[in-house]
């Protein structure tokens, strides 16, 4: 099959809507400047383009009568060469290169020209024609259609707890960074100086008359934004309303292009591809009206560099609102600045097409000048465990403060939730998992659902398997499936169980289990397990291979996980050195008993993300250091009783290291294994653990061992913004290096 790539890109600079530098510049000669110059970067003939594909949201007056045909004719291109303009609002630009792929890799056209151009100058006037602009039955039935998007996002902003604070932090974020890569002349690559006409009014007299500039750069940022100037101005909304004039994107005038081309006629002609544009960049379904600033994770996917996916857009949204429940406050300076850099209006069609302008020449400056990404994807999950250590608050508030950070996964752009089964302790109140993630399940859409673990011995088998069967259900299918045998005297004690019975207990509901979750049938005839057949309803829909794991911490247990062919949960608390040892068993027995290599494996880890790398030691010692204690007090470690319980015998190594280097030492050891730390130091954390692993999957813990809330919080979005684009994005290597 072909497929397409984009060899070349330009921009205008973004000019300022009203008072900028164009003003005055018809929407033709915008994007005529960009497309002459993007097939002029290309090196091609302006003869070759066979189509130009223009996103306009817009598209009248200075930018209507098909301003793509006029923008092909006005760039120089022959009468032979079509254009079409597109329109889909907020994604208008980016919808028009994905439909010059699409007629790439369907129709093999060898070459195309794409991009988006918005003149809200000469269009969004007095002279904008809103004659009969509402449509009756619309206006009584769904009024929403038409609503603006800074009431939209308003709607997101409350719904996803993006606070005033939280947004003109953003802001000034935005601000700084934009100054910063000017500065250093980081977008000049990207940018095509435009000499134009421009209207200058007399602010005495109020006469106009016409001007000659160059615009070179950006304009419309404002370099000496202070967060106490932001906090400073009203909301538009009213007094509790959150968007303000600081920290909303400005109204904007200009157009971006690029050349899309034939993989293969890239190839013979020595073009480096800047990345490819495989599939829509539309949502994959629609949301309500209001909630137009909450697309859907993933709407622009598609956006590719050779070897994975490249960042995702940066500010075709109303502003912070939007952006504060995803993933994309990226942790380089001018990674993400799209709200300083402005915005058509708050849905118009140019800005998509100049974000990934804009992210092809952030990957060309990543990947030594185009150099393929040679990574895989990480994804990355959050888990709730509800610590409630000496009882220092009621149960209460902890699963309130717990539950409002789980709420936040999928707004942040985590991939799945997931909780842990514990019993009758302060170390984790969450005695059912699988309730935890039903009641997930219905507070989310898209995240996946990870059990991490279903203790299978405190259990009867078949109530696991209908339970897990109707979660995912319910869920579509978003369902993790990790397992567990349990460690914890107090917890067998609890459930009247003896301990030297849990491995056979296991391994039997395990297996009476994970076949009844494929052939919808659960039977068994075993020393503990003893099941006639019963269907299991609601019947599984799709198989669980392939996403059910178990926690293994011996050896003993990695090598069953081989047997009953599931992954391995990894949480790091041994030496390196032993786990690759039993990782190599466990992968060899693996590829002999299922014919096949064992799935990577699932990485957790205590976490904790500050930009301050002493306050971030001093908060890692002090709670994850305090939860590891919880550890050492729930399974009793100190006490010689596993060391003489049946299957239990490795963690009579925990013991006798108590004993020899003493609890601290221990403590401080296993603080030193979780990811915390400065955004970078968790970036670098992670990736080492994929060294030594090749997990492919991270699960962070933020919430643990009586943290406060907003200190919970601050460190997840931080985490959310700096760290997991990276992970996410496939800046991973491929495979593991050597351990």
């Amino acid at each position: 099959m072909a497929d397409a790539v984009i060899v070349s890109t330009a921009r205008t600079p973004i000019g300022k809507a009203y008072r900028g530098a164009f003003n005055n510049t018809h929407g033709a000669t915008l994007a005529g400047h960009v497309i002459a110059s993007a097939v002029q970067r290309a090196g091609i003939e302006p003869g070759e383009v066979e189509d130009v594909i223009l996103g306009c949201a817009l598209p009248e007056g200075a930018t209507g009568q098909n301003i793509a045909r006029q923008a092909a004719l006005r760039a120089g291109l022959p009468v032979t060469t079509a254009g079409v303009t597109v329109n889909r609002f907020c994604s208008s630009g980016m919808q028009a290169i994905a439909m010059a792929a699409h007629r790439v890799i369907v129709d093999r056209v060898p070459i195309m020209a794409a991009g988006g151009v918005e003149s809200i100058s000469l269009v969004q006037n007095e002279h904008f024609n809103n004659f009969r602009i509402h449509e009756p039955w619309l206006d009584e039935h769904k009024p929403e259609v038409y609503m603006p998007m800074i009431e939209t996002a308003e709607v997101v902003a409350k719904r996803y707890y993006v606070t005033r604070e939280v947004q003109d932090e953003y802001s000034l974020a935005s601000q700084q960074r934009t100054a910063a890569g000017q500065k250093s002349g980081r977008f000049a690559a990207e940018i095509v100086p435009l000499t134009t006409k421009k209207i200058v009014q007399d602010k005495t007299t109020g006469e106009t008359r016409e001007e000659e500039v160059t615009l070179a750069q950006d304009e419309g940022n404002r370099p000496d934004t202070t967060l106490a100037g932001l906090a400073a101005l009203k909301p538009v909304m009213g007094e509790k309303g959150f968007i303000t004039a600081g920290n909303a994107s400005q109204l904007s005038d200009g157009a971006s292009a690029c050349i899309v081309m034939d993989a293969k006629l890239a190839e013979k002609r020595n073009l480096k591809p800047l990345g490819t544009g495989v599939r829509d960049a539309a949502p994959p379904r629609a949301l309500r009206p209001q909630d137009g600033p909450d697309r859907p994770l993933g709407a622009e996917r598609g956006l590719r560099g050779p070897g994975g996916l490249l960042p995702r857009p940066a500010g075709h949204s109303h502003g912070p609102a939007q952006r504060g429940r995803r993933r994309h406050l990226h942790r380089a300076p001018v990674r993400h600045v799209g709200l300083a850099h402005g915005r058509p209006r708050p849905h118009r069609g140019q800005a998509p097409g100049r974000e990934v302008r804009c992210l092809h020449h952030v990957h060309r400056r990543r990947n030594g000048g185009g150099g393929a990404v040679r990574g895989r994807l990480m994804h990355v999950g959050l888990a709730a465990i509800f610590q409630n250590p000496g009882r220092a608050r009621a149960d209460f508030e902890v699963y309130r403060q717990d539950l409002r950070l789980a709420d936040l996964a999928e707004p942040l752009g985590f991939e799945s939730v997931w909780g842990v089964e514990h019993h009758f302790t302060d170390y984790t109140m969450c005695p059912d998992v699988l309730q935890f993630l039903a009641y997930m399940a219905g507070r989310t859409e898209r995240v996946q659902l990870g059990s991490m673990v279903v203790v299978l011995p405190w259990h009867d088998p078949l109530r696991v398997a209908e339970e897990v069967s109707m979660l995912d259900n319910l869920s579509g299918g978003r369902l993790i499936l990790g397992l567990g045998r349990g460690a914890g005297k107090v917890e067998f004690d609890g459930f009247r169980q003896s301990m030297d019975d849990s491995r056979a207990r296991f391994v039997e509901s395990a297996q009476m289990l994970l076949q009844g979750l494929e052939t919808g049938f659960c039977e068994h005839d075993g020393a503990f397990v003893k099941q006639p057949r019963v269907a299991v309803r609601p019947a599984p829909f799709k198989s669980f291979r392939g996403r059910t794991y178990a926690a293994a911490v011996s050896p003993e247990s990695a090598r069953i996980m081989a047997e009953l062919g599931v992954g391995i949960l990894i949480i790091p608390q041994k030496p390196w050195p032993e786990v690759a040892k039993e990782l190599d068993d466990y992968r060899a027995l693996y590829r002999q008993v299922n014919g096949v290599e064992a799935p990577p494996p699932i990485s957790a880890g205590w976490t904790f993300c500050d930009e301050s790398e002493e306050r971030a030691r001093e908060l890692a010692a002090r709670y994850i250091g305090g939860y590891f204690q919880t550890v050492l007090a729930h399974y009793r470690f100190a006490d010689d009783h596993l060391a003489k319980t049946k299957g239990y015998e490795y963690y009579g190594k925990m013991t006798d290291k108590i004993h020899t280097y003493g609890e601290d030492k221990i403590i401080d050891f296993f603080v030193n294994l979780q990811v915390w730390g400065t955004p970078e130091q968790c970036y670098e954390k992670i990736l080492d653990i994929h060294r030594r692993t090749g997990n492919t999957h991270y699960v962070g813990v933020f919430s643990y061992a009586g943290m406060p809330g907003d200190e919970a919080e601050r460190s997840l979005r931080l985490f959310a913004s700096q760290v997991m684009p990276e992970l996410q994005r496939g800046r991973i290597p491929a495979e593991p290096v050597a351990r």
